[in-house]
């Protein structure tokens, strides 16, 4: 039995409103758009989670309700740490998984994702926004979880489908 890990960038967020503080901006058209299509996307390929990992950051809760409503997940837990994470932050809320979920969502903020999808796999290209870093480790527990025994499974990026500009 493997374990998977999704990895997910916040969509794409508003600067209209300079006045807001970071924690409270909203996503623009664009990333409410986009947040659905990559829901839709992982549905196809049957990539339903078992507890989605949320920052509180109200772009990051926005991108998950798209998940949420379209996977049908309702095991959700939005995590202050994971807002001003480091990546040792990250990779330390990941070992302390219950084993008994073995697929999770991480739903995050950049560079933090960047430097833990490095960390895990080597994955060196930036995660654009609602980009999604796949990966899979070969061991039961999430406290075993290392370099070696992780493999990324694949890249998803909204602009990376012609679908995705039939709205854009």
């Amino acid at each position: 039995m493997m374990l998977e890990l999704f990895l997910i960038r916040h969509a794409k967020s508003s600067w209209k409103d300079l006045t807001l503080d970071d924690f409270e901006r909203p996503l623009n058209k664009r990333g409410k758009y986009s947040a659905l299509f990559m829901s839709e996307k992982l549905l196809k390929k049957a990539a339903i989670p078992d507890m989605i990992l949320c920052s509180p950051a109200k772009r990051a809760k926005a991108t998950s309700k798209p998940f949420c409503k379209t996977l049908k997940v309702s095991n959700i837990h939005f995590d202050p740490l994971i807002y001003e994470a480091s990546m040792h932050d990250l990779y330390t809320m990941i070992k302390q998984i219950s084993p008994s979920h073995k697929k999770v969502f991480l739903i995050g903020h950049n560079p933090e994702l960047n430097a833990l999808a490095y960390e895990l796999v080597q994955h060196q290209e930036n995660i654009p926004t609602c980009g999604i870093v796949h990966i899979q480790f070969h061991t039961q527990l999430w406290e075993n979880v290392t370099q070696e025994c992780a493999k990324k499974v694949n890249f998803y990026f909204p602009k990376q489908y012609n679908d995705f500009f039939d709205y854009f």
